[in-house]
């Protein structure tokens, strides 16, 4: 995998190595399933969660949060990252702009877990409500 600094990450080892990791870190990411929709390939969420249970340490390198997120291990639990938010606030905003999902539904897609998480952001962030901003902004649906 090429960096978007123009280096090359040359993993030594697969997914399995994650059985004996004491520390797992996860680097960043720039796009993709986790940060698009909450979701990570199947057999990185198991290894990361494998990780998580024998507890490991567990650590994400910016925006690689979105990874450990869609692996579950940040549910109810507190994250920051310079970008997370607002990268969850953007996802949101897409979801209420182009879907029927209700706000329980968006506010976990975006990583917010809680309706009452996503409204206080959406209060805080934008000053009104998921539901104001969607009656708003909504694109019409074909």
């Amino acid at each position: 995998m090429r960096s978007v600094a123009g280096f090359q990450i040359l993993p030594d080892h697969g997914l399995e190595i994650l059985a004996e990791a004491q520390t797992v870190i996860v680097p960043g990411i720039h796009g993709g399933p986790p940060m698009t929709d909450g979701t990570i390939d199947p057999a990185v969420s198991e290894a990361l969660r494998a990780a998580h249970d024998r507890c490991a340490r567990i650590v994400s390198i910016c925006t690689g949060a979105f990874a450990v997120a869609a692996a579950g291990l940040l549910d109810d639990r507190p994250a920051t990252t310079r970008w997370l938010l607002g990268h969850r606030t953007e996802r949101a905003r897409t979801l209420l702009e182009t879907t029927d999902l209700g706000v329980d539904q968006v506010a976990r897609r975006a990583g917010f877990g809680t309706a009452a998480a996503l409204r206080a952001q959406f209060q805080a962030a934008l000053g009104v409500s998921p539901a104001a901003y969607r009656r708003t902004f909504r694109a019409p649906l074909s």
